[in-house]
């Protein structure tokens, strides 16, 4: 049974992640198309990563809301 929470995690992660990505990268394409930039590529770089890291801990949040077992 554990193993499979193991695997369940995961895959949430991982499902997480890909979506993520897909958001992240329409961001990456405006910022490329503007005529003058207004963001330097260490801040596009950092709201990316930021952006992932916020998702994922949504995601992780949400995944434990829904199989906890406990109200703490």
């Amino acid at each position: 049974m554990d193993r499979r929470w193991g695997i369940a995690v995961v895959l949430l992660g991982l499902a997480g992640c890909a979506e993520t990505q897909r958001g992240t990268d329409a961001v990456a394409a405006a910022a490329a198309a503007q005529v003058n930039p207004t963001l330097s590529t260490s801040d596009a770089t950092f709201m990316t990563e930021a952006a992932r890291g916020g998702m994922a801990e949504v995601q992780m949040a949400q995944l434990a809301q829904r199989n906890g077992r406990s109200p703490r």
